[in-house]
């Protein structure tokens, strides 16, 4: 689910994009946000039903991930196209966001990692 949020957050502003002619910016751009939305919904979601199990560290991280998610996506509403800074804090946000879940696929990976069953 971290990797469709991810994903969904840097499908917003892309390198390359290929979209379909004739298809209206703010059609793409609703079905950019609804990707997103419904990727989103289902992290917080998960995570909400999981807290007791989170260690404080995860926890955090996770809630980092959303925020940086959320704000590129209120960016990519809200901010007009165009523009060096635009594009470099789509950047920013999207190495973030990665860097953000490598921290929390390690953060689990170290609290499993002995766990023994038997």
């Amino acid at each position: 689910m971290l990797i469709n949020l991810r994903n969904a957050a840097a499908a917003f502003r892309p390198i390359v994009d290929f979209v379909q002619v004739g298809k209206p910016k703010e059609e793409i751009k609703k079905e950019r946000l609804d990707t997103w939305n419904s990727s989103f919904n289902a992290v917080a979601k998960t995570f909400d039903y999981n807290k007791p199990f989170y260690s404080l560290e995860i926890y955090k991280e996770i809630e980092n991930v959303l925020k940086i998610s959320r704000n590129e996506a209120v960016d990519y509403s809200v901010l007009e196209e165009g523009g060096r800074g635009y594009w470099e804090q789509g950047e920013k946000n999207i190495k973030q966001i990665g860097e953000s879940i490598d921290t929390i696929l390690t953060l689990i990976r170290k609290r499993i990692e002995f766990v023994e069953v038997s």
